[in-house]
């Protein structure tokens, strides 16, 4: 009975190792996957576990591209490149600004400063006045920022002291003048300053006795002063205050009474006149 498990048992091994034999020796003798030369930039091909399929799908490139070759594969339908590179532009340096605050409007081009005020009598003669009108105007043109060339009229109105035994004098100054003027200040102030010169007529009418007859005198001669002011900017326009000195100084006068009887009296003497003004420059 020994003998005969003995000899079941080798029989039973001989026939296991007749197969699996062909299979243990069919793995050894299996052919190793090729290893590819590395290729920068390209993943390395890992080595396939035994039994696993070696060929590659349909259409899937064969073999790497040789080193310094890149691979001519067509993108992929609906495939766009992307827009070129376009380097940034250069740094341009920001602009510098003036700031200085802008002129006025009135600083500019046209020169038109009308004004209206009162006049006083300076000198030896003025115990016998009293205050009177001035108004007028310049007219004329900016040169520059700082200064203007300007022609002025004005008109002075006297007004004698009611005490006076010529009581119902009037008397009457027109000039004309040249008066340029220099412009300067702060955005919030404009002054101005500069000489006169120029011509006037005079014309005035008095009772000088007491019988009632009138004379009337006339005149003519040079004026020379200066004038100042200050003003305000207010929008386009400047509000403020003149102050002006002018001398006259009468280089011919007359005198005419209006009956035989009447009575000249002395030529009118030269007039300094103070004035004080509201004007506007425009």
């Amino acid at each position: 009975m020994r003998t005969l498990d003995r000899t079941i048992a080798l029989s039973l091994g001989l026939f296991l190792s007749s197969i699996l034999a062909p299979s243990d020796a069919k793995a050894q003798t299996a052919p190793q996957p090729t290893p590819q030369p590395s290729t920068p930039g390209y993943p390395q091909q890992q080595a396939y576990p035994p039994g696993y399929p070696q060929a590659y799908p349909p259409g899937y490139p064969q073999a790497y591209p040789q080193p310094g070759y890149p691979p001519q594969v067509a993108p992929p339908p609906g495939y766009y490149a992307p827009p070129a590179y376009t380097a940034p532009p250069s740094y341009v340096p920001a602009q510098s600004y003036d700031v200085t605050p802008p002129r006025p409007a009135y600083r500019r081009g046209v020169v038109f400063m009308p004004y209206f005020g009162f006049d006083s009598v300076a000198g030896s003669g003025s115990d016998g006045y009293s205050a009177g009108f001035h108004f007028g105007g310049l007219l004329g043109g900016h040169i520059g920022s700082i200064f203007s060339l300007n022609g002025e009229m004005s008109l002075d109105v006297l007004s004698p002291k009611s005490g006076r035994t010529d009581a119902d004098d009037h008397q009457v100054i027109f000039e004309f003048d040249l008066s340029p003027l220099f412009h300067f200040g702060i955005p919030q102030l404009e002054f101005v300053i500069g000489p006169k010169l120029g011509i006037f007529a005079y014309t005035g009418a008095s009772s000088r006795d007491q019988s009632g007859f009138k004379a009337s005198y006339s005149g003519d001669g040079t004026a020379y002063g200066f004038t100042a002011g200050i003003f305000l900017p207010l929008g386009r326009v400047g509000l403020g205050g003149l102050f002006n000195l002018t001398a006259h100084s009468f280089s011919e006068s007359s005198c005419s009474g209006d009956s035989y009887y009447s009575t000249c009296g002395s030529s009118p003497s030269d007039i300094t006149l103070v004035n004080f003004s509201v004007a506007l420059l425009i």
